[in-house]
């Protein structure tokens, strides 16, 4: 299938040959019919990515300073590799769309294939011919409604939206300020709620449309005073809400807005706009400033768009996917007149020079662009992007299939196996299909696909590399053993005890490499510790200070469905890096948490671990995510045998014995990434024994459930 992707570092458009995306649980793959054009959000978003570096870092300081930041605790390497990597990174456009269902996951019961539904969601709703959307995000559409109008659902939605947080009553004044697609829908929809709706704009094309769609008074801000006209109609009161569509830079609707708007009244902001807010104007008549969260209550919460818990109903009136039922059945009783906003239709096949168009200035007067997309296609979720031979039948080669293609893997992981002459990069499995066709590329990959199971049934694949969440790693891993494969799984192994008994007992019959992403235990400082204390008699002790820094509850890490929450995918670090340096077992475990009123933090992102081992040596682990994240991540210190060895986030070392103090400084941080990369390949190929053992492997995840289990029991447990 063929999709519209940008890629930000250059600012060219594409439109590719992709895989079909893959269907999860909790959603459908649609076709698309129709797909509507924002020209305020994707012209913003494609002309920032046709500036240069320095262009782009001077809109973006906040990512700027973040940059800064690595560069301090990294070094350079790593922090440009990581920066380059965003920057490659291909951007999907589109966020409203309209089609029919495909396919339907397993825990949707309520649509059904060939339904036909209206999509919302920016990396879901794209211009791409099929598109797999989240349960939340469609509604379905009847037929009263056509595709064309259904596209509009999504950008309705956002109006819809505004006009909800502004709370204007019956035969109330509204001020909107911007009469492009956005502002236009909104002053519609205020007018069937029986609002008088005064537009603003500099554009006479639109402010024409305006009056067409029934607008009581628009005004050109060019040639009239805007404040004495918005008075002279609202008897000198100003109006009762503003509420701002307007895509601009400049601050100047805010401080209009202040001007417009009675004492006591609401201003809006729903368009990106300048907010250095005129605090005086404001104060003055006590004006409530308001924003508006794109298509309503639910928006940027994960578990209610990707995992598909709806909000009460009795509580919350209003969430995204009810507001754009409203919008469908506005549409269905011809009170919402989207199809005189159409103004241009194109086939989606003349996508490229539509947006050359709209960035170059030369589409003429629009208002409403849709593509339109074929009525059949032939499509496959897996892809052949390269011709070239890749039989090798030597065991000299090791043969890889990779699953996932996330930040991590794409900034660190897969670059170094692509450096390899003895590895060859195969395949590409990734859900998102956008990613698929450009990774696919860079590493040389002759297949892509967005099944994974595509590439365990390749007979030419010996390994596999699965680096995608944390709660599919235990199947995958399951059905890549099945298949014969050796595997590197990021970390964690699983999220579940269950999970973990059936690995050890599938392990015995399909005895495979297996290696965890576990890296620190790699890592040239490790390596040192180990050589420090290489003929101790004695047991360890040793301080972890992990200096962790807050995940948003709304992160997919901190979902305990999806990431397993922070013990079970970060501190499996730490555990693994213990055993390696004690070179002994864990036995017990013991847990306490700090306790939060505030529910931002979870009580487990606060808490200290102590680890007793086999050999007598004592570990704590500290790990804070309510510190200052400008010192150092990891602070280790390792004392025994009267000799200290600290680490200062695997960039830093020191030794103290027999009170000589050494210093070791690397100019980049290492965790020992490319050293664990090494060692799974070597030991593939020479068919050496591999470390980790697959039973520490285990351990370490036995480790942190046990972990969990003392937190909850307030007591030691022994493992």
């Amino acid at each position: 299938m063929k999709q519209i992707i940008s890629n930000f570092k250059s600012g060219k458009i594409i439109l590719e040959e992709v895989p079909v995306p893959y269907l999860e649980e909790n959603g459908v793959l649609v076709r698309n019919c129709y797909s509507l054009v924002s020209p305020g959000t994707e012209k913003m978003i494609l002309d920032l990515a046709r500036k240069n570096l320095f262009q782009k870092a001077k809109e973006r300081p906040d990512l700027v300073k973040r940059v800064k930041d690595k560069l301090k605790k990294e070094g350079i390497i790593p922090t440009i590799r990581k920066v380059f990597v965003q920057l490659e990174a291909p951007l999907p456009l589109g966020y409203s769309c309209s089609g029919i269902v495909q396919e339907v996951g397993v825990k949707v019961k309520d649509i059904s294939v060939g339904d036909r539904v209206a999509c919302a969601g920016a990396g879901y709703a794209n211009h791409a011919e099929v598109n797999y959307i989240p349960r939340r995000l469609c509604v379905k559409i009847p037929d009263e409604v056509s595709f064309a109008e259904g596209a509009f659902v999504t950008l309705a939605s956002i109006a819809l939206q505004g006009v909800r947080q502004a709370d204007v009553k019956l035969g109330e004044t509204v001020v909107v300020i911007g009469l492009g697609l956005l502002g236009l829908l909104t002053s519609q929809l205020l007018k069937i709620q029986g609002n008088q709706v005064i537009g603003i704009e500099p554009d006479p094309y639109k402010i024409d449309l305006a009056r067409e769609l029934g607008i009581d008074f628009a005004i050109n801000p060019k040639g009239d005073d805007i404040s004495s006209s918005v008075m002279n109609r609202t008897s000198q009161m100003g109006a009762d809400a503003t509420i701002i569509t307007a895509s601009t830079s400049s601050n100047e609707p805010i401080e209009n807005s202040a001007n417009l708007t009675r004492l006591k009244g609401k201003v809006v902001v729903v368009g990106l706009v300048g907010m250095d807010i005129p605090r005086n104007e404001y104060y003055k008549k006590e004006i409530e400033l308001k924003l508006s969260m794109s298509y309503g209550p639910g928006r940027y919460d994960p578990n209610y768009e990707e995992l598909g818990f709806d909000y009460p109903y009795g509580y919350v009136r209003w969430t995204e996917e009810r507001n754009m039922m409203a919008i469908v059945n506005l549409l269905a009783g011809k009170k919402l007149a989207v199809s005189k906003l159409i103004t241009h239709e194109f086939n989606f096949s003349e996508a490229v020079f539509t947006y050359k168009q709209i960035l170059n200035n030369k589409i003429g007067n629009f208002a409403g662009i849709l593509f339109k997309y074929p009525d059949t296609l032939n499509s496959s979720k897996m892809l052949m992007v390269s011709s070239k031979a890749m039989k090798t039948g030597s065991v000299k080669k090791v043969t890889v299939g990779l699953i996932g293609s996330g930040n991590y893997a794409n900034s660190v992981l897969y670059p170094i196996l692509q450096k390899r002459s003895d590895v060859i990069l195969r395949s590409l499995a990734t859900a998102r299909s956008f990613t698929a066709g450009s990774y696919a590329k860079k590493y040389g990959c002759a297949v892509v696909t967005t099944d994974y199971q595509k590439v365990l049934a390749d007979p030419e694949i010996n390994t596999v590399f699965i680096t995608t969440r944390h709660h599919l790693h235990a199947e995958q891993v399951i059905n890549a053993l099945k298949a014969g494969k050796n595997v590197f799984v990021e970390k964690p192994l699983t999220l579940k005890l269950a999970d973990l008994e059936k690995l050890v007992v599938l392990f015995q019959d399909h005895p495979r490499k297996i290696m965890v992403g576990y890296n620190r235990r790699f890592a040239p400082h490790t390596q040192k510790v180990l050589q420090f204390f290489s003929n101790r008699k004695q047991p360890l002790a040793i301080n972890y200070r992990i200096n962790a820094g807050m995940i948003p509850l709304s992160n997919w890490i901190q979902q305990e469905s999806v990431g397993g929450g922070r013990i079970l995918g970060e501190i499996c670090h730490f555990v693994d890096f213990l055993q390696a340096i004690t070179r002994a077992v864990p036995i017990r475990v013991f847990s306490d948490s700090a306790s939060f009123a505030d529910t931002a933090i979870p009580d487990e992102d606060v808490l200290s671990t102590i680890i007793k081992f086999s050999d007598g040596s004592l570990a704590t682990i500290h790990y804070f995510a309510n510190g200052d994240t400008a010192i150092p991540k990891e602070n280790i210190e390792i004392f025994g045998e009267n000799k200290i060895f600290i680490i200062r986030d695997f960039k830093e070392a020191q030794t103290v014995s027999n009170g000589q103090k050494k210093k070791y400084t690397l100019l980049n941080q290492d965790k020992g990434q490319k050293n664990m990369i090494d060692t799974f390949i070597t030991s593939i190929l020479d068919g050496t024994e591999l470390t980790p053992s697959f039973e520490s492997l285990c351990l370490t995840s036995l480790t942190t459930f046990k972990i969990i289990e003392s937190l909850k029991s307030g007591k030691s447990v022994h493992i």
